[in-house]
């Protein structure tokens, strides 16, 4: 089962660390969006989310989460939220 953001991070936003919060995030994906080989997950890397999925559908999900996700963070944190991005892979 996978656990909840606010369980996983007890501390405040303020504490969190962002490569806790990019696992979190791509574990979050892997497990709410994976099929058997539609989707997978880049890293988060200067603070830009990168998601490549097989299908329109799956990919528009995929960027609906991560963005609220990392939205959510953006709030309580200078953690700096630039665009984001999908693959070329279409």
């Amino acid at each position: 089962m996978f656990e909840p953001i606010s369980t996983v991070f007890s501390t405040t936003p303020e504490q969190w660390d962002v490569t806790d919060v990019r696992n979190f995030v791509q574990e979050y994906l892997r497990h709410e969006l994976s099929t058997n080989d539609a989707l997978y997950c880049d890293e988060i890397r200067n603070d830009t989310a990168f998601v490549r999925a097989a299908t329109p559908a799956l990919r528009q999900a995929a960027l609906l989460l991560e963005y609220d996700l990392v939205q959510e963070l953006a709030k309580h944190t200078d953690f700096k939220l630039k665009k984001i991005a999908l693959s070329r892979h279409r």
